[in-house]
Formats: structure tokens, C-alpha cells, sequence
């Protein structure tokens, strides 16, 4: 490489006077206009102020030739001490020089493709001031082609843009050519462009996203010389390198360091968490009384949503970052994923560069509430305060009294602080952990201790509260309570100390209060309620208080439970309701061993749950519309419960759950389709040969319920009655008993619910039961095969059964109705496998209307004739080509008759036709409808011979008319068609002519 010498000619660049331009009018204000000075002995690019160019990079870059050398000059920089030149041939490594000028001479040994950029550096370590990215071609052989030609490395898709080359002395004209994203080279100019500095240059308008490739060539004398090799372009944004040496230091516990380095081009870097997705929708309420209890609580509170987002943490010119983990960046456990992006100053931004990290729970920068009080407001109530914990969204309180377990008092405290109602004399121990919306939660704060005394009105409780029931073994004690309906529960008491009591109270049985009024003691003293026992497997609680005539009323006695049967299961534990989004709830809770389904239920009145999924799921999103509003605007929340179950259905005790407040905003204007479907289906997993099958289903969320349909049993609708119809099961669930079913075989459910207003739900997902044992599976395949020489003849096939006596082979007539197609099956071989199946012929008549297909199903039987489960398929029939085709030279045609005969017609030198009957190989080896053109021809169809067949005549625009005549049904004969064609004369006058029958082939 030569040394640096500066030019003593001036440059002038490309301005809107003294260029060609290909598109007719384009906008040239993108160009700079520039100014030189002639007494100036170098090319120098005026400056400009930092900072106000709009477009990519910073300034611009040219090639000139001046005495015969090619040089590189590029716009001075404010503030810059020197410039990085950085340049390379093909795709070889990058070559640096540096200089404190802004200009370049080129050594004359750099030919062939060159990529040229400029970096303006502010000191020795601080370079990040970029030019353009030049794209050239530097010839060797300057005689025979100009001796460069250039195009910026990237332009914006909506701007226009130059090719410039230098001059040819002896070229008279050029051709330029352009190659858009890899296709055709097409010529695009060919002229001579105005000179400008010694330089040619040729203008495009703005084009399209893409890359873009153009070639030059000279014309000297009479002939044009070989093209350039192409130098390219891309139209559209440029991508950044992506960011390296992305890296975190942990600097101390909870704390990093996040570095990255320098991207060329980047101005700017995008430094994002990857998130998830929580409601934002917070508000501060006070809780109702009824609880005995006083706090500000989150509408939106600890819960995740599956959805995963990014999150921006930084963004500016920044390569460094100090990320301190509090609570609120434990969204996913520890696990902290950053992605960061490198952007130039209009947006464009590179790939993004990953890093992961996990940092331990116990790493929480301030996570763990300090400095918990508990103090007395008075002798009945204590309230609890903390510090706040940085970050964190709400607040968990767990309480112990001495000789008890640690129970949850609330979740979703916004507010560091608390008050509590306390019932019971005694030490207690408060701990509280703070959680954020994701539904994570940091460690427990130290134990705090409180010592609460009670006022009571001991005198006006009632006395020796007990409950019994009638038991299986009278003379046992300990004997289980007798499951209903014989089953009982008595609830007694005595009156309390003080007189004056004009009814009692009783609530209890998993609902609210179930008697107030007058009751008569017995000879004993005693008050009973006799109740009748409740669904087996589960605690039933009790409590009474009594009313006295001046309107007060006593203190509740201690609640009194017992159990129905044999208990089942335990409550879930962790049985939480939480927000995920402004109008989205998530209600979820622990798995419970040796459960396999969960009933859970939402509150619709003061003493009514309603069903509204039974599965083995532990969680349900939750949407609200009027439906909900309306429970929600009478009980003053949302109400939830929800047991374990066993597989026969017997659920165990319930946990509950409040939401209270929800926000107006939370409820849909207009409901979720999937309110209108019944919310759940059960029926058994298997039943025995001859027994009744139960169909169960929960009500939908939505009211104006007409009536229920099911579908079902290897049919269409089997039920189709108003909801009244259908009684409730011992879990609330609507249900019937359908009729035993052939054994064998499994049979599927699905049920809609149809409302007064007309509309009607989707169906729910199908559920199904086995009745007996299964006799035989499904088929493992069912397949079709299209014949190639007959048309709509085809196999039905599907994969052989072992120990199979005979198949019974079905289709789906009518909606839900299958009727038994007569098949001796047979062994057909498909693709080299083995199958069994039948061969039909099918018409339209075999099509199910509804759905435009045929539908088959297939079981194995034996010799019992009891089948077992099936395996079905459907497909469409086989079509008529409507169009007609003709070779290039009009002599043959090819069309396909309506029932489905395929055509050849072909002309001879007489204009005479012969109709030639092809078969499906046939027509597929000739394949008209690729090789060939559709002609003007229709067809139409009529019995046009008056002879009770369908013929058929070919019409085009011009009146030529080809007549097929039908003489003989099916069309298989040899002579069975006839073509008659009519043609004028020489005078015009027309002639009709017998055409020669055609030959099967």
C-alpha cells in the first residue's frame, strides 16, 4: 500500500443537476450538497456537526480518480483525532490503517471486489464514529472497463440511491445491468450519463426490500466488452453484529455486574429481563368485618401467567450495568435470563445476545420483612407491622397459637401491616414473607410472640354443644356415621346461662346458616336439630348461637364437626385465587395423595355452590362475566371451594377461598363463549356387561339455561330434553342413566347446553366409558385407495385384527345414523403393507350432505357377533374437470365426461375428429392439465339424440360445436359414441359431417 497523499483536484459530488436519472421524478434531497474550495490542495469533504445526519452512519464516503490513481475521501469529523480505514478484498480478513487525514490513496495493486468503512475515533481507545459501508470493484484492466464502480453497502429501503464508475475514455456508451435477489441480470440504463469529476453516475428510484447486484460494461468502437464483476447491495435495515462478551460478575450476594463489548456501528444497546406476565391492576381496599379481620389487600396478587415476555431493563449507550436482585426480580425462582441488542441511531438493531444466571433464594437483597410487631388494640384484637420489603408486591401472614400448627391467616396484603380478631385467650406467634405477583415468595421473617386476652359473653352462648349420628354399629361408639339416604345427624345444645332467647341459629353443612327460629327443648334440656346426613366421605361442621328478644345476640359456640362414612381425603392445602390480569384469574391449590379427580365449586348464594370443573386438574382460569357480577354484587365477593375425590366419586373435606374486592373493570361486558358450555362431563371409566352408564355434567357459568343435548353411544343426539329433566347427583352435577350398551366397546359423550334466547354452547370435550372389557381394539389403520381405471371405485382397507371372526364396516348415512355397508373383507396390499378391507363403487349418493364426504368406520367382531371399538375415515370423492384442453396446434383435445369418462378428441387433415376413450393411467401419463392449455370449449349435457341417454356437445365462442352421442349406457361400448361436427365451406355456408367412433384403449 502506498502512502497517503492528498489530491490536488477537487472533488465535486453528485448533485440533482448533472445526473441521470431512470426514474421520472425522484426526490434528491437525500443527497449532500457540498462546496470546495479550488485553491485547497486536497479533496476535502466539508465538515459537518456532530450529531445531525439522519440517515445510517455518521458521513459519507466516495471513490475519485485523480492523475490516474484511484483515492478514497470521506466528510471530516468534529472533535475526531484520527480514523480507522479498514477495508477488504472478497471475504478475506479486514486490513486497518490509520490517518489524521480524510483521504486515502489507493495502492494500484487493490483490484477485484473491495468493501471499504471508515472509523472516526475521539482518542485511542474511543472509536465510534462511522462512516458508510462501501461496496466496489476495482478493475485490473482499466483499458477494457471503467476503473472502478460503486454502491453503498446498505440503503434504506425508502430512499433512492446512486451506482457511480469512473470514467472510460474511449467508451461511447455503457450498459448497466441489475440482479434482484439472485435473479436474471436485466439491463437497466444504456446511454452515457453525464460526466461529473471525472465520474459517471446513474440514479434508481427507491426500491423494494431485497438484494440488489449490478455489472457495468463499456462500449468502445462498435462493440461492448465483458461485464464487471457485480458489486452489491442490500435494500431494506441493516442488521448490527450481534453483542460479545456478554457477561455477569457477581460483585456480592444479590448483586452483579453486567458487561458487554462495544458493537460497531451501535449507538445505542437494548438490555432486556426475560419476564412473566402479571396484571398490573392493584387497588387498596378495606376488607369486610365478616371476617374479623382489617388490611389492605390486592386485587392483583401473587400468581404467574404461562406466558413469558421481555422486559426492558436499560437502554442507551451504557456497556456496563449494576443489576441488584430484590424480591421482584425472583419472578421465575432465582433464574434471571438477560438478552441484550445492539442498535444504530435510526433503530435497527442486530440479533440478541443471551445470558442466563441463577441466583440463590437466600441472595434476596432485603427480602425478608424485619422488625415484625405485634401490639394489642385492645383485649380482643392485634395488629401486626413489618418493614417494607424493597419490591415486593404483598404479604403473607401465618399465625400459630401455642399448642397448634402454623395456619395462613391472609395472602395478598399490599400494605406492610395488619389487624386481626382473636376468639381464643392464649400465646400467639406471628411470621410473615413477602411475595410478588408471579405468586413467589422469599423467606419467613424471625417469629414475633403476642399475648391476647379475651373479652366474652360466656352467659349468653349456648351450652354442651354436641353433634351424633346414626351409627352403622350402634353398640360401637367409633363406628363410621350410616352414609345416606338412612343416614342421620342430630346437632344439640342447652340454653345459655342468661334467659331471654327467642330463637337460635344453626349454621353449618358446607353452606351458611340452615335454621334460625323458635325451638322447643325436649324433657332432657335439650335443643336438636335433626339433620339428614350429608354425601358420604366428607366433614360436616356445626355452630349455634342464640337471638335474644332485644335484638342482641351470643357468642357462636365452638364449631363441631363430623364426619359421613369414611373420610376421603383431607382438605387441599394452599387453595389460593389470585389475578393474572386485568379481566383473567387463576384459582389453584396442592395435590392431594392418592386423589385422582377435584371437585371444585363456586359460591351463586348465600347457601348454594355450584359445580364448575371436575377433573384431575389443580388449578382453573377463571374469567367473570354478568353471570358472576350478579353472585358478585348480592354475597360482596367471589366465593370458592374445592375437595379431592376418589375414582367412585367420593370426595373428601373442602377448602375454601374469598376474592374480594374485584374491580368493576375485571368483568366482561359480554360473557366468554366457554361460560355457555356446561363446565365439566363425567362419566365412569368402565361399567360391566348390562349395567346403566351415568352421564354427569356441571352447569355452564352462564344463566338462561332452556335445555341440554348429548350426543353420543356411536350415534348422533340420544337426549334432548329441558333442564328440569335431568336430576342432580350427590356432587351437584346434572346427570342421567342411559340404558346398558352392547359390551365390548368403548362409547363416547359430549353434551351442549341450548338457551331460551335461541343460541345454543359449544359441545364439552367427549368423555368415554368401556362397557364390559374390550373385546377387540381399533383398528391401528383405515385407509382408502382411489382405483386408477374406474372412477370413484375404491378399497377400504384397514389394518387386520388378531383372532378377529368377521368386520362389521359402517357408513355415516345421515348425521349420527351409520348403516352397515355389505363388505366381504379380503386381503389388499397398499404401499407394500398388508390390509383387509372391500372394494366399492360410489356415487354421490354415498356422500354425507352435510359435510361433502364420505365417512366409513370399521370394528372387529367375533364369532359372538359382539364387536369391539372402531377405527373410522372419510374422504372426498372424486370430481369432473370442467375445462376442456388443447395441444398447442389445436389438433387434440382432452376433456373428462361428467361421469367421470376421460376424452381424447383428435382432429385429422380433413377436420374430421376421432373420439378416443382413455383410462385414468392413461390421462395421468398425457397429463393435459399440466402440459397443456385450457381451450375455448365448454361442455354441456343433454339428451340431445332424444333417445334417453345423457350426450354431450362441446361449444366454443365461434359456434364450432362437437357433438359426443350417448348410444349406449355407461359408455363402454366400442361404438358407443358418435361425433358429429359442424364447420363451414369455402362460401361460409355450414356443413355438418359424421365423425369416426372412437376405440377403447
Amino acid at each position: 500500500m502506498q502512502g497517503l497523499k492528498n489530491s490536488i483536484v477537487s472533488l465535486l459530488l453528485a448533485t440533482s443537476v448533472n445526473s441521470q436519472t431512470i426514474a421520472d421524478e425522484v426526490d434528491l434531497s437525500w443527497l449532500p450538497v457540498v462546496v470546495y474550495d479550488f485553491l485547497d490542495d486536497s479533496p476535502t469533504v466539508p465538515v459537518m456537526p456532530a450529531d445531525t445526519r439522519s440517515q445510517w452512519d455518521a458521513y459519507s464516503v466516495e471513490l475519485i480518480t485523480e492523475s490516474g490513481a484511484n483515492q478514497l475521501v470521506w466528510q471530516a469529523q468534529t472533535n475526531i483525532d484520527h480514523y480507522q480505514i479498514e477495508y477488504r478484498i472478497g471475504d478475506g480478513e479486514w486490513i486497518t490503517q490509520t490517518t489524521t487525514t480524510n483521504n486515502l490513496q489507493l495502492d494500484v495493486a487493490l483490484t477485484g471486489t473491495v468493501e471499504f468503512r471508515i472509523i472516526g475515533c475521539q482518542s485511542e481507545t474511543l472509536c465510534s464514529s462511522y462512516s458508510n459501508e462501501l461496496n466496489t470493484y476495482i478493475s485490473a484492466e482499466p483499458g477494457n472497463l471503467p476503473s472502478y464502480i460503486f454502491v453503498p453497502k446498505y440503503v434504506k429501503y425508502n430512499e433512492p440511491f446512486a451506482i457511480e464508475w469512473s470514467q472510460l475514455s474511449n467508451a461511447s456508451a455503457y450498459e448497466l445491468q441489475q440482479q434482484a435477489n439472485g435473479q436474471t441480470f436485466t439491463t437497466i440504463y444504456t446511454g452515457t450519463p453525464e460526466l461529473t469529476n471525472n465520474r459517471h453516475e446513474v440514479r434508481l428510484a427507491p426500491l423494494t426490500k431485497g438484494d440488489y447486484c449490478y455489472r457495468l460494461r463499456a462500449k468502445v468502437a462498435t462493440d461492448y466488452g465483458d461485464y464487471s464483476t457485480p458489486v452489491c447491495t442490500y435494500v431494506g435495515e441493516r442488521t448490527l453484529a450481534s453483542v460479545s462478551s456478554f457477561e455477569a460478575t457477581e460483585t456480592e450476594p444479590g448483586k452483579y455486574h453486567l458487561a458487554w463489548q462495544h458493537t460497531p456501528y451501535a449507538t445505542t444497546y437494548q438490555l432486556e429481563r426475560e419476564t412473566l406476565t402479571v396484571s398490573e391492576n392493584v387497588q387498596n381496599v378495606q376488607q369486610s368485618s365478616k371476617l374479623n379481620t382489617s388490611y389492605k389487600v390486592q386485587a392483583s396478587n401473587s400468581e404467574s401467567s404461562t406466558e413469558l415476555k421481555w422486559q426492558s431493563v436499560a437502554s442507551g449507550s451504557l456497556t456496563e450495568l449494576e443489576q441488584i436482585h430484590t424480591i421482584d426480580t425472583f419472578d421465575r425462582d432465582g433464574l434471571q435470563k438477560y438478552r441484550i441488542k445492539a442498535c444504530d441511531n435510526i433503530g435497527s438493531c442486530g440479533a440478541a445476545t443471551e445470558l442466563s444466571y441463577t441466583v440463590p433464594v437466600t441472595h434476596i437483597v432485603d427480602g425478608v420483612p424485619k422488625n415484625v410487631k405485634p401490639s394489642g388494640v385492645n383485649n380482643n384484637i392485634v395488629k401486626l407491622d413489618w418493614n417494607p420489603v424493597p419490591g415486593a408486591n404483598s404479604y403473607v401472614v401465618e399465625m400459630s397459637r401455642k399448642g397448634s400448627t402454623w395456619v395462613r391467616l391472609i395472602t395478598g396484603l399490599l400494605s406492610p401491616t395488619m389487624t386481626r380478631t382473636i376468639t381464643l385467650a392464649g400465646e400467639y406467634k406471628f411470621k410473615v414473607n413477602a411475595c410478588i405477583n408471579t405468586g413467589f415468595c422469599g423467606e419467613y421473617s424471625p417469629v414475633a410472640e403476642f399475648e391476647a386476652t379475651i373479652d366474652s359473653v360466656p352467659n349468653k352462648t349456648p351450652q354442651f354443644f354436641a353433634l351424633s349420628c346414626k351409627l352403622e354399629d350402634e353398640t360401637d361408639p367409633d363406628s363410621p356415621c350410616v352414609n345416606p339416604p338412612e343416614g342421620w345427624v342430630d346437632v344439640a345444645w342447652r340454653a345459655p346461662v342468661l334467659t331471654g332467647v327467642s330463637q337460635y341459629e344453626v349454621m353449618g353443612e358446607l353452606k351458611n346458616v340452615i335454621a334460625k327460629q323458635v325451638f322447643n327443648a325436649d324433657a332432657d334440656g335439650y335443643y336438636h336439630l335433626k339433620r339428614a346426613a350429608g354425601t358420604e366421605g366428607r366433614e360436616y361442621c356445626y355452630v349455634v348461637r342464640a337471638w335474644y328478644s332485644d335484638g342482641s345476640k351470643g357468642d357462636y359456640t365452638e364449631t363441631k364437626c363430623i364426619v359421613i362414612g369414611d373420610l376421603a381425603f383431607e382438605k387441599p392445602n394452599n387453595f389460593l385465587i389470585n389475578q393474572v390480569a386485568s379481566q383473567e384469574f387463576k384459582i389453584k391449590w396442592d395435590a392431594v395423595a392418592g386423589a385422582t379427580k377435584y371437585l371444585l365449586e363456586q359460591q351463586i348464594s348465600v347457601s348454594e355452590w355450584q359445580a364448575i370443573q371436575y377433573s384431575e386438574a389443580t388449578s382453573k382460569q377463571l374469567q367473570y362475566g354478568s353471570a358472576q357480577q350478579a353472585v358478585y354484587n348480592v354475597l360482596g365477593h367471589m366465593g370458592y371451594r374445592v375437595s379431592a375425590c376418589r375414582d367412585d366419586n367420593v370426595c373428601g373435606k373442602f377448602a375454601r377461598v374469598y376474592l374480594a374486592p374485584v374491580s368493576s373493570s375485571a368483568f366482561l361486558t359480554s360473557p366468554p363463549l366457554e361460560h355457555k358450555v356446561p363446565a365439566c362431563l363425567r362419566v365412569p371409566e368402565v361399567v360391566a356387561a348390562g349395567e346403566s352408564i351415568p352421564v354427569s355434567w356441571c352447569p355452564p357459568q352462564q344463566s338462561g339455561v332452556h335445555s341440554y343435548d348429548i350426543v353420543g353411544e356411536l350415534k348422533s343426539i340420544i337426549v334432548d330434553e329441558e333442564q328440569s329433566f335431568f336430576a342432580k347427583d350427590k356432587q351437584g352435577l346434572l346427570t342421567i342413566n342411559r340404558p346398558s350398551l352392547p359390551e365390548g366397546r368403548e362409547y363416547c359423550y359430549k353434551v351442549r347446553a341450548k338457551y331460551s334466547d335461541g343460541s345454543v354452547s359449544d359441545y364439552t370435550e367427549k368423555q368415554c366409558t368401556t362397557v364390559g372389557s374390550i373385546v377387540f381394539d381399533a383398528p391401528a389403520e383405515m385407509l382408502y385407495r382411489a382405483s386408477t381405471t374406474q372412477f370413484n371405485n375404491f378399497d377400504i382397507a384397514w389394518s387386520p385384527i388378531t383372532n378377529a371372526d368377521h368386520y362389521l364396516l359402517e357408513r355415516q348415512s345421515e348425521v349420527g345414523l351409520w348403516q352397515t355397508v355389505n363388505c366381504q373383507a379380503s386381503n389388499i396390499s397398499i404401499n407394500t403393507n398388508d390390509y383387509v378391507g372391500c372394494n366399492l363403487n360410489l356415487t354421490s349418493d354415498d356422500l354425507l350432505q352435510e359435510l361433502g364426504q364420505v365417512f366409513y368406520r370399521v370394528s372387529a367382531c367375533n364369532a359372538e357377533n359382539v364387536c369391539g371399538n372402531y377405527q373410522r375415515v372419510n374422504f372426498e370423492l372424486m370430481s369432473t374437470l370442467a375445462e376442456v384442453y388443447q395441444t398447442a396446434d389445436g389438433s387434440k383435445l382432452y376433456l373428462q365426461l361428467s361421469d367421470g369418462q376421460y376424452i381424447e378428441l383428435e382432429r385429422d387433415e380433413s377436420n374430421r375428429w376421432t373420439v378416443n376413450l382413455l383410462s385414468q393411467a392413461q390421462w395421468d401419463a398425457i397429463s393435459p392439465t399440466t402440459n397443456f392449455t385450457v381451450s375455448g370449449y365448454s361442455i354441456e349435457s343433454g339428451d340431445y339424440s332424444a333417445d334417453g341417454l345423457a350426450d354431450f356437445k362441446l361449444i366454443n365462442g365461434s359456434e364450432e360445436i362437437i357433438f359426443l352421442h350417448n348410444e349406449s349406457e355407461g359408455y363402454s361400448q366400442s361404438l358407443g359414441r358418435t361425433v358429429l361436427f359442424i364447420h363451414t365451406d369455402l362460401l361460409g355456408t355450414p356443413v355438418a359431417e359424421t365423425g369416426i367412433n372412437g376405440n377403447i384403449n
